[in-house]
């Protein structure tokens, strides 16, 4: 079966290119048995005003929520993508406070 993913919650109002990134995961999470597509936007330019959006659909309720999250420097996804374990996706990432690495889940 194919379906469409309604857009997610806009978060660029205002942002230029190359303000922003996004980093995107699709996995199946077998405690909910649920497929899932987590979508987190960045404003990775501003570093002083530096914001994080993150958003997950759910294939299930075909609704997207929205999730609080602390800004992060995330590594590149290309090189090394998510991992989904235990129905999170991680990743792994730099708190951008004191730029150590870390596992991010969501």
């Amino acid at each position: 079966e194919v379906r469409e993913v309604p857009r997610w919650p806009s978060t660029f109002d205002g942002w230029e290119w190359p303000d922003y990134f996004t980093v995107y995961a699709f996995g199946y999470d077998s405690i909910g048995d649920d497929y899932k597509l987590v979508i987190v936007d960045f404003d990775g330019h501003r570093y002083l005003y530096a914001e994080t959006f993150t958003n997950v659909y759910s294939l299930k309720t075909g609704t997207w929520k929205s999730v609080e999250s602390p800004f992060y420097w995330h590594a590149n996804t290309t090189a090394c993508p998510g991992v989904f374990v235990d129905g999170s996706i991680h990743w792994i990432a730099c708190n951008a406070s004191d730029y150590k690495p870390t596992i991010v889940a969501f």
